[in-house]
């Protein structure tokens, strides 16, 4: 079914409130193993169209005991960060209306905790995920949209 993001705009950057899970697959193992429990964190990321993936502050996920997969280390323009690790996580891109657009198994590099202190976000949504969709800024009004 098609749908429609619009974001808020905090200091000129589109901001979405995002549901974060472990993916799909790893939900249904935690729900069919006792205490049944499937950790889950909504918090602000970033539509960042210069993002090649998505990125997430490591503390967001911190306690969950997930596998980690390869390493990486995160470069933007010349500044590179500390080596993070990949996760897949489930994520949920949130509307206004209560409804989103879910992705169930997302690649989804970490960065160190704190890495966006200041900051009003706790991670990026990158071109992974905005390929997927048609992305609109509508310069005149200073609106973001997002339709999949």
């Amino acid at each position: 079914m098609p749908g429609q993001l619009t974001f808020k705009v905090v200091g000129d950057r589109p901001l979405i409130k995002v549901e974060v899970k472990p993916s799909l697959p790893h939900q249904q193992l935690l729900a069919a193993n006792t205490p049944h429990t499937i950790p889950s964190d909504t918090v602000d990321f970033l539509i960042d169209t210069g993002a090649p993936f998505c990125v997430i502050e490591e503390s967001v996920i911190a306690t969950w005991r997930l596998r980690r997969n390869n390493p990486v280390s995160l470069q933007s323009g010349v500044k590179t960060s500390p080596t993070g690790w990949w996760y897949d996580l489930s994520l949920r891109l949130h509307t206004h209306a209560g409804n989103g657009w879910v992705h169930g198994v997302v690649p989804v590099a970490s960065v160190v905790p704190g890495h966006y202190a200041g900051e009003s976000f706790k991670g990026i949504i990158g071109m992974d995920i905005l390929r997927l969709g048609s992305f609109k800024f509508e310069g005149a009004t200073g609106t973001f949209s997002l339709w999949w």
